[in-house]
């Protein structure tokens, strides 16, 4: 039935309340499905299958801080993962991808639940059995297969396994969300199939905290993203509590452009270590503010709740608070410099990712005050049409990510650490009433860039229709975000085409974002 519904042209209006009014996009979307169900027929046979999809995501303010109670501004977009299955009457779970890289597996919900028994999913996920179990499969897709499943039916006293086929086009490793779109996309089919009610809020939280599974403690912003994903929109979403703000409808005179790097930044290999990181940065240099500003302390409980209004203090006193936080805090003197109070939460942090030799804490708190600032302001911004401001919200954001700088001797080292004579600096700015001293307009110091990424965006930032344009994600590689005129959209993917793409023998990898909607089962 799905087949005859994917060749008739009646799916179109269907399809269109997805993907938008866009002929080229449908019709690619209709050879997707087809190719999917034909490819579960050969592997499973001919049964009745339920349908899911989950778009990629971009985020264009607020990466690395909706773990932090920050905002999020994304757009959905129309490369996506899709899953085919059919019911099983046991608990297992088979596998298979279109994509033959991504090769067959299988599990058993009962026998991975069993290997621990808890009450508390972190306390799961924690054990040595378990995180053997994710060891044995690292860089294996099906772990985030199995991160959904097992989180969702985690404390369920039934559930029944699947067949699933999977046809994935979101670029993997590109900052994009590949792999949270796997983890959506199965989600969606767990809940429908074992009949599980959550409202949309619950539904992401839990998305969220599945993916910690596979080894990263980041929060739910990709999948709210991916959740919440509106056609031809921006979708701001706000985090601590999760709330899915207006959409805003993406100005008529602008594109966005993503534009693959091709350099990878895969989570399950390695670079969640780095991640995992710079996240215990904000949770120590939090903890700090904590420890020598005890009058603010019962007003934060998340690093977004550093700001004047909150604390009601002046940015300049903002400035004044980071002068107690150290530059780089060594990973042997975490519990000598950090109160006892924290120390259990310390532990459970550590354990996440190898010690490095010290922890970049002031230059990413500072980031996260002024991402957090961003996001927040972003939105109004983009509904007034102040497209120059947004812009340079965009071009700030980036440079808080920087490692490099492309000058006229080349690309060198940026300058990103946020030392003692910057903080003076901007105090004594902020005294002065100087508008560059703003908290917005800091970049601070997350430095999860690479500088490949960062010599591509300096050479695109030179084109001509080019506004802003930044790194896609948590970092380390993946994807960039151009956002642009669109009357210049195609000189730009020209460009790239030219000085990137053919002199590094890479595939086209740049594409113009078509926002769709967000994760669902097909009715």
């Amino acid at each position: 039935l799905w087949i005859d519904f994917f060749e008739n042209t009646s799916c179109e209006n269907y399809l269109k309340d997805i993907y938008g009014n866009d002929s080229l996009l449908i019709k690619e979307k209709k050879d997707n499905y087809l190719t999917l169900l034909n490819a579960f027929i050969e592997k499973y046979g001919d049964k009745e299958v339920l349908i899911s999809r989950a778009p990629g995501r971009i985020n264009l303010m607020g990466r690395h801080i909706e773990h932090r109670g920050g905002n999020i501004n994304t757009i959905a977009i129309h490369k996506e993962t899709l899953m085919v299955a059919s019911v099983r009457e046991d608990d297992k779970v088979n596998i298979s991808n279109t994509d033959k890289r991504f090769t067959d597996a299988s599990f058993s919900i009962c026998e991975e639940l069993a290997l621990f028994s808890a009450d508390i999913w972190t306390d799961y996920i924690d054990n040595v059995g378990v995180k053997e179990r994710v060891s044995l499969n690292k860089g294996h897709w099906v772990n985030y297969v199995k991160s959904a499943a097992l989180r969702f039916l985690f404390k369920e006293n039934s559930y029944r396994g699947m067949d699933i086929m999977c046809l994935g086009t979101v670029p993997v490793a590109g900052g994009v969300s590949s792999s949270s779109s796997i983890v959506v996309a199965t989600a969606e089919l767990v809940c429908n199939i074992n009949n599980l009610k959550y409202s949309t809020e619950e539904f992401i939280d839990m998305c969220g905290q599945s993916e910690w599974y596979v080894g990263s403690r980041g929060g739910a912003g990709d999948h709210a993203a991916i959740k919440c994903g509106v056609i031809n929109a921006f979708t701001p979403i706000a985090f601590a509590p999760i709330k899915v703000l207006e959409p805003i409808a993406i100005p008529e005179k602008y594109s966005v452009i993503v534009a693959n790097s091709f350099i990878e930044a895969k989570k399950s290999e390695g670079a969640k270590d780095k991640f995992n990181q710079m996240v215990a940065a904000y949770e120590f240099g939090v903890m700090l503010v904590k420890k020598h500003f005890p009058q603010h302390k019962n007003k934060i409980i998340h690093l977004r709740d550093i700001n004047t209004e909150n604390l009601g203090i002046s940015e300049r006193e903002i400035y004044e608070i980071l002068t107690y936080v150290p530059l780089f805090l060594n990973s042997d003197k975490l519990f000598e410099e950090i109160p006892a109070e924290f120390h259990e939460k310390v532990k459970k942090i550590i354990s996440s990712h190898s010690l490095p030799e010290s922890y970049n804490v002031r230059s990413a708190l500072l980031y996260g005050i002024c991402e957090c600032e961003r996001s927040k302001v972003c939105a109004e911004i983009l509904k007034s049409g102040k497209i120059s401001e947004f812009a340079e919200l965009m071009n700030i954001s980036h440079d808080g990510d920087r490692v490099s700088i492309t000058t006229e001797n080349g690309l060198i080292d940026y300058d990103y650490l946020v030392t003692d004579e910057k903080l003076s600096e901007l105090i004594e700015k902020s005294e002065k009433g100087d508008k560059s001293a703003a908290l917005w307009r800091q970049g601070g110091g997350y430095a999860c860039s690479i500088p490949g990424i960062d010599s591509l965006i300096d050479s695109i930032l030179k084109e001509k229709g080019v506004l802003s344009a930044q790194i896609s994600g948590a970092g380390l590689g993946g994807c960039i975000m151009i956002f642009c005129e669109k009357d210049f959209e195609n000189d730009i993917l020209e460009f790239l085409n030219e000085t990137y793409y053919k002199p590094n023998n890479f595939k086209n990898g740049a594409l113009i974002v078509k926002p769709i909607k967000g994760s669902m089962c097909l009715d």
